[in-house]
């Protein structure tokens, strides 16, 4: 497979200088601007090193509490919809059981620095029917795709300082022109869709919208209420 040598901007990460190309639906994210500049085909890391380093990509639920800290990909997106599933029915049938009248409801809580945009938009959807009302909680970090998954919940609570980043997806592409101009067009549907999510779920017009995406500045929480990317600060 052909390769392409890059450079980064990341967190003082050592990457590599040579990485595999990738496809073209591939290179479309929209996560992780901050971390890396491009959605790339990485090499895992050694024994060694993943001994040394915090335990990162987990999915996990806890009666009605689902823990997404991880990057938002078509795997990750996967376990969160098993997962909310298995919770709906659990707490369907523990309100009918016990003829609880208030409805129960699903904890999401986020860390996550984004990743894919398709399994995103699939995962959206998914929150927004779901019969068992979602509530997002910000656990230190969200940005990009992952922005999306919390905004589009039933109420999106935050802490004192938890950070928010929400920006343009990146891509790329390689091929013909007509290639290249598809793919660009596919991006601008893919930027809609983005700031259409952002116009129904938070407090800003489309020109605020416009205005966030174009830069990579992190908000805090109380700048996430403002804007109404989150309902809450909690203590």
């Amino acid at each position: 497979m052909p390769s392409v040598a890059l450079g980064f901007v990341g967190l003082g990460m050592h990457m590599p200088t040579s990485v595999p190309l990738m496809s073209r639906a591939e290179l479309i994210k929209y996560g992780g601007a901050t971390f890396a500049t491009y959605a790339l085909a990485l090499p895992g890391p050694s024994l060694a090193e993943a001994a040394e380093e915090p335990e990162y990509g987990a999915v996990e639920r806890v009666n009605n509490k689902i823990y997404m800290y991880a990057e938002v990909s078509a795997e990750s997106c996967a376990m969160i919809r098993r997962a909310i599933a298995d919770a709906t029915q659990e707490l369907q049938q523990y309100t009918a059981a016990l003829s609880i009248s208030h409805p129960l409801r699903i904890e999401l809580h986020i860390q996550s620095q984004g990743g894919a945009l398709m399994p995103t938009f699939g995962l959206v959807d998914y929150i927004c029917r779901n019969p068992v009302p979602i509530d997002s909680f910000i656990d230190g970090y969200a940005a990009s795709a992952a922005t999306l998954i919390s905004v589009s919940c039933a109420k999106r609570y935050a802490y004192r300082n938890s950070i928010m980043l929400l920006h343009q997806l990146s891509g790329g592409a390689s091929g013909k022109f007509a290639d290249i101009e598809q793919q660009v067009s596919n991006m601008d549907l893919f930027m809609s869709m983005i700031r259409n999510i952002y116009l129904d779920r938070t407090a800003m017009n489309r020109s605020e919208i416009d205005e966030v995406l174009a830069t990579d500045e992190w908000f805090s929480a109380r700048v996430c209420l403002e804007k109404g990317i989150i309902d809450e600060i909690l203590a």
